[in-house]
């Protein structure tokens, strides 16, 4: 009986991580005819080749399902990759010392095994102030990442509004698209007018013409 509940209950959480962030910020997505962090990997990945990481982490203070960003390994046209992928329906997909670990891992296993790897990028930047201080630093941030050697290619999908990671990720990527009508950029054009009071466009500052 206990085995029966335990089991019951760990699919329950499946189930909630599974269904991502909130039913009004995928409707968005739909509206604008996008698909969601979820379908991004159904449609990169071999049909039934998924097998995720970090499924069930969440944010500390607050329920985030997989903290709004989704790892793990799969194949594509038989080949075994590794895909992080966005969920910007869960806090925007923002970076934290949780989601910085299941990002570490991943690189980690993917670069010992010479294994590609796939960046779908949508993000609005670092998550305050979780993001601040020791225990960030501590938490999973890899600034060796920056200077990696190449033993598996990089390849980033610039898909959405790509801040703080994401533009981290496409700008040291060995190969990089953008979707028509995505922005690229360290911050975002809000976070930039508050800072400097001065009006500026995503377009102008990280569009795709750009």
């Amino acid at each position: 009986m206990v085995l029966d509940a335990l089991h019951s209950d760990l699919e329950q959480r499946r189930d909630r991580a599974l269904s991502g962030g909130p039913s009004v910020e995928r409707e968005k997505l739909r509206a604008e005819g996008r698909l969601d962090a979820r379908e991004r990997v159904d449609a990169l990945l071999d049909e039934g080749t998924f097998t995720e990481l970090g499924l069930l982490a969440t944010a500390p203070d607050r329920y985030a399902p997989a903290d709004g960003k989704i790892t793990g390994f799969g194949e594509i046209d038989g080949r075994t990759t590794a895909v992080a992928s966005n969920d910007f329906t869960v806090l925007g997909a923002s970076s934290s010392p949780v989601n910085n670990r299941k990002m570490r891992r991943l690189k980690d296993v993917a670069g010992k095994a010479g294994t590609p790897i796939v960046f779908l990028g949508e993000s609005a930047g670092g998550r305050m102030p979780d993001s601040m201080g020791a225990t960030s630093i501590a938490g999973g941030s890899d600034r060796l990442q920056y200077q990696r050697i190449r033993r598996s290619p990089w390849v980033s999908a610039v898909l959405g509004s790509c801040y703080g990671s994401s533009a981290w990720y496409a700008s040291i990527s060995d190969f990089t698209v953008m979707r028509k009508g995505a922005t690229l950029g360290v911050a975002s054009a809000r976070l930039i007018s508050v800072a400097t009071g001065q009006t500026v466009d995503s377009e102008e500052l990280g569009g795709w013409r750009v």
